[in-house]
């Protein structure tokens, strides 16, 4: 009897465990490099700036000098295992 209620105590524990939200990836591109990440377009290329970040000391930043010359900032994750995901990210427009 021990032995069973032993055992439905670890999968009652795993199971708690399991429903806890988890951080699968963030950058606050405080290391100041992009290691790691993809850029695809045209335009100044992506930095890290240390002007007007939201929060922390750096950030990535894309100037375009109009529209159309954007690029975009690209990073490939596996969320095999993961379900009920949630993104989020933070950006600031200047100017």
């Amino acid at each position: 009897m021990k032995r069973h209620l032993f055992i439905l105590g670890i999968f009652a524990f795993l199971f708690l465990l399991s429903s806890f939200a988890v951080d699968i990836f963030f950058d606050g591109f405080e290391s100041g490099t992009l290691n790691g990440w993809l850029v695809f377009g045209t335009g100044n290329p992506w930095v890290i700036n240390t002007t007007n970040a939201a929060s922390g000391v750096r950030h990535a930043e894309d100037n375009p000098r109009n529209t159309l010359l954007g690029s975009t900032l690209l990073k490939n994750l596996s969320l095999v295992g993961y379900a009920n995901l949630t993104v989020s990210y933070q950006r600031r427009l200047i100017g």
